[in-house]
């Protein structure tokens, strides 16, 4: 049951593990919709993907992950519920803050819009902005017909898996303020 249609709708189940122990489930439907386990924890998708890793991928959802899978980029994990507007509460990194310690290059992949820009900048601020990198999409080449990239998968659709391989690779540190 989705209660943002207020039906029954096919879903696609995302379980958030930690420690190969299920801590969370998404159900996201066609339309974006989504949900989680009622009063379960929030934690990143895909956690003990980047237990072991110094350089390690954070994304805004799910599809960005396996969008980074295809490319071969498997050290990856996703927020739990994308980017909000205004309060960036970040309750998920709050319960898994102990994964991020001894991380030496975090990359910050979130959307190309006024709220995974946000959301790229709390990340950085809490996890320390020395650390982290960020990509930086493409231009669209309306030339090409090619639209605005938004995230990572507008990049794998139009320019291939070498083209958001290389944006990870190529990944531009954020700047240290003061």
């Amino acid at each position: 049951f989705m209660p943002q249609i207020n039906d029954h709708a096919k879903v696609i189940c995302f379980n958030y593990y930690r420690d190969a122990v299920l801590v969370n489930i998404k159900f996201r439907d066609a339309r974006k919709n989504f949900r989680m386990v009622k009063d379960a924890e929030l934690i990143f998708y895909n956690l003990d993907a980047i237990k072991d890793s110094d350089t390690i991928v954070i994304t805004e959802g799910e599809m960005d992950v396996l969008t980074f899978h295809e490319c071969g980029v498997y050290e990856c994990v996703s927020v739990p519920n994308g980017a909000a507007r205004g309060q960036q509460r970040l309750e998920y990194l709050d319960n898994c803050w102990q994964y991020f310690e001894g991380k030496t290059k975090i990359i910050i992949a979130t959307d190309n819009d006024e709220p995974g820009i946000a959301l790229r900048d709390e990340l950085a601020r809490r996890l320390g902005r020395e650390r982290c990198w960020f990509v930086r999409y493409p231009q669209p080449n309306t030339e090409a017909g090619y639209e605005k990239l938004k995230d990572a998968n507008d990049v794998l659709i139009q320019y291939g898996k070498d083209a958001l391989k290389s944006l990870v690779d190529n990944a531009y540190q954020l700047p240290i303020e003061g």
